[in-house]
């Protein structure tokens, strides 16, 4: 857990992050359409979501020890030394935006609902550490700017069945990513502490447009029991 360095965040829409995104059953707001769409078939009316997760990463990473076997670094022994790394903190840990933007509407129909939502996927937009830090051949910074548009219908065949799908167009606006990489040519001679070849690598993309899809449904044996 200490060690999870993944995209992860909570989830879009209060009742689904209240619930840790166990959401696929009860899915009844518009977080629906990105968890289960099919969920959707159960709002009445015209529905308006608008939401933002303000969220404070503090991630505190502390390497394992290795052993520095650089030939310079030889003791009176014989043996190499093992080195310790000093913790080093997410530089950047306040995210204040995770917006969410959406309607919801059965437009005068008893079995359909459809759906417009806009929205940031949830997750950690930002993280940044020492570039000499133990982390660097890891990870130094990450910047992801994701958005997305997405549009559902579901359909409530009655009340034990309903089936509903997501269309998503992903757009990438940046996604950085720095780490440290070891220059050194020979596999034998890359050092895991350090190394006078070591530079810092950047990849930086962008991407305007990636289609996805979602689909979902729920049934109910009895009114007290649903999978989904």
């Amino acid at each position: 857990a200490h060690a999870e360095g993944g995209y992860f965040g909570g989830q879009n829409g209060a009742r689904a992050a209240g619930r840790a995104g166990a959401f696929a059953a009860r899915a009844d707001e518009l977080g629906a359409m990105i968890i289960n769409p099919a969920g959707l078939a159960d709002l009445d009316g015209t529905s308006l979501q608008f939401a933002n997760q303000l969220s404070y990463n503090a991630y505190t990473y502390t390497r394992a020890p290795t052993v520095d076997y650089r030939i310079d670094r030889i003791q009176g022994d014989g043996s190499f030394p093992t080195v310790t790394f000093p913790p080093v903190h997410n530089q950047q840990p306040w995210q204040p935006l995770l917006p969410m933007a959406g309607i919801a509407s059965r437009l005068g129909l008893s079995n359909w609902t459809f759906a417009l939502a806009a929205l940031a996927p949830s997750g950690i937009g930002r993280e940044q550490y020492p570039q000499n830090g133990g982390q660097r051949y890891m990870l130094v910074e990450r910047e992801a700017i994701i958005l997305s548009y997405a549009a559902s219908a579901a359909w409530r065949a009655s009340d034990k069945f309903g089936f509903g799908a997501t269309a998503q167009w992903i757009h990438v606006p940046r996604l950085t990513y720095s780490l440290t990489i070891d220059g050194t040519r020979s596999p034998g001679e890359i050092n895991p502490v350090s190394s006078q070849l070591d530079m810092l690598s950047t990849v930086t993309v962008s991407y305007p447009m990636t289609l996805n899809a979602i689909i979902g449904a729920w049934f109910r044996p009895t009114p007290a029991f649903e999978l989904a």
